[in-house]
């Protein structure tokens, strides 16, 4: 009977072993997003973790779909963002947002990943609100409230004109407050965020949602170039949920009609 010599032996484990050597540990991937409300992240009752949401079950789905990299959500306010994006400093990608929000229209400043859902602002106001709304010009001389720092288009230009008066606050749970106590004539804010706040904590006939919305449109990833390399595992994995009629399927009470 012959036997491997030790020096062959070890040869050998290293031939085996090297494939899981050279792997290494997972690059992470910081997942950023300036959305603070649900039902897009959703905390836990601690409000310190992102224990759920919309952006979760796709930074987990990220997550099964990709053995080389990690990814991980964290909320950030847009002010900083957008500093560290237009100093080229931004190391991680920006969950939720369109490409005309960040002057990208013809999506050559930065990445973009396929979109992976449709989402739509509306217009909420007291039920006792007798406003007949016939355009954003309809809302001059009212006052709204809006969470600071945020822009909707042509909203914000009336507000900028002194044409309708902002009433600033911090979360869109205070924007409902305010209708509420009739201290803003209206507000705007996400048909989803509205749908879960009806489904928790504020009857939907205290409120009367305006039928024209204020805008219509697709969600997506904004990818840095410098971080080029993560495009291909996003979209592999977004192709996949968008062929998936039902991946939103446990945030339906939110998504249906209100």
């Amino acid at each position: 009977m012959s036997y491997l010599s030790t020096p062959i032996i070890s040869l050998l484990l290293m031939l085996f072993l090297a494939p899981y050597s050279i792997a290494g540990p997972q690059e992470i991937i910081k997942v950023y997003t300036y959305h603070d409300k649900p039902p897009y992240i959703i905390y836990d009752t601690d409000i310190t973790d992102i224990q759920a949401g919309i952006y979760h079950e796709l930074v987990d789905t990220l997550n099964k779909n990709n053995d080389v990299q990690k990814y991980e959500l964290i909320y950030m306010p847009r002010v900083r963002l957008e500093l560290l994006l237009q100093k080229g400093k931004l190391q991680g990608v920006i969950i939720g947002v369109n490409p005309l929000w960040f002057g990208d229209k013809d999506k050559q400043r930065y990445l973009w990943s396929e979109p992976f859902m449709e989402d739509k602002d509306i217009f909420l106001m007291n039920a006792e609100n007798q406003l007949n709304f016939k355009g954003i010009a309809s809302l001059t001389g009212l006052t709204i409230a809006m969470e600071r720092g945020s822009y909707y288009k042509g909203v914000t230009e009336l507000i900028n004109e002194s044409k309708l008066e902002l009433s600033p606050t911090n979360s869109s749970r205070q924007n409902l407050d305010m209708l509420a106590h009739q201290r803003a004539d209206v507000t705007i804010m996400s048909q989803l965020t509205a749908n879960y706040f009806f489904n928790q904590d504020y009857q939907r006939s205290s409120f009367k949602i305006i039928p024209q919305p204020h805008d219509i449109f697709q969600r997506s990833i904004l990818i840095p170039k410098s971080m080029a390399r993560v495009i291909a595992p996003i979209n592999k994995t977004i192709s996949k949920l968008n062929k998936k009629n039902d991946w939103l399927i446990q945030f339906d009470n939110w998504i249906s009609a209100i």
